[in-house]
């Protein structure tokens, strides 16, 4: 006989730089060995990253944004002056605007590394 449990819903961690999600963040993505500030499941970043760390617009960006919101995301990072080219916002999502990569992750940092939950 098989008995089904219902499994609690865990908060976890994305490595920005290779993808892998874990658990538990420890500052070193098992995967990459990478260091530094997971990207909350919740949080998508749009747009382009120069070599200067500034942060470019890109194409089509309203439906980007409204494909981010579809997919569950609720906070939205893109690049400056990309609200003015948004018609709308869509709803349960926050977009903000941030110019350089330093302040994306600044902003990861304050958001949490449990994606805000706590």
């Amino acid at each position: 006989m098989t008995v089904a449990t219902a499994r609690k819903d865990r908060p976890t961690h994305r490595c920005a730089e290779c993808g892998v999600t874990v658990a538990k963040w420890v500052g070193q993505c098992p995967q990459c060995q990478a260091w530094g500030i997971p990207v909350p499941p919740d949080v998508a970043m749009i747009g382009e990253v120069a070599l200067s760390g500034d942060l470019r617009p890109v194409g089509q960006l309203p439906q980007r944004v409204a494909e981010a919101a579809r997919l569950g995301y609720t906070k939205i990072l893109v690049p400056p002056g990309a609200r003015k080219r948004l018609t709308s916002t869509p709803a349960g999502a926050v977009v903000v605007e941030l110019e350089h990569l330093g302040r994306a992750l600044e902003a990861l940092a304050a958001y949490g590394p449990a994606g805000g939950r706590g």
